[in-house]
């Protein structure tokens, strides 16, 4: 069985009224994906926004997939950004958490699911480590 990412952590004060904010206020392309995305829209897929994981904050969170969907606007561009991401994308490895990375700019409603589709389509290939296993080694 996978073991939580989210539940039982702790999480700092600053960061999960930061969450809080973002969530009340999102950009016009995060509220426009969290509507293709939200009530199982999108493939079935249970999707929650301003997730945290490990003090970082993923734009959205596929718990069942350990998928983090970040859509990347013109600030990620920046060097500061783009060493925060860096970093973030390490610690949600860390946690058996595959990243999926979409520019504001190519993110429409087919991209992003195409973009889903290949990723799933290829974990499949190759089991998580996180997943339990039989005594013959298959995935349970």
């Amino acid at each position: 069985m996978k073991k939580s990412v989210v539940i039982g952590n702790r999480i700092a004060p600053g960061k999960k009224a930061l969450a809080k904010k973002f969530r009340k206020k999102p950009t016009a392309k995060e509220k426009e994906v969290w509507e293709w995305l939200r009530n199982r829209k999108m493939m079935g897929l249970k999707w929650r926004r301003q997730q945290i994981i490990d003090g970082f904050i993923a734009d959205f969170y596929c718990p069942a997939h350990r998928l983090a969907l970040e859509l990347d606007g013109d600030v990620h561009l920046t060097e500061a950004v783009k060493g925060y991401d860096v970093d973030r994308n390490a610690a949600f490895a860390e946690k058996g958490i595959q990243t999926l990375r979409i520019s504001n700019a190519s993110c429409t409603k087919e991209n992003l699911k195409r973009l889903i589709q290949n990723t799933l389509a290829s974990t499949q290939d190759s089991p998580s480590p996180f997943m339990e296993r039989g005594p013959e080694g298959e995935v349970l």
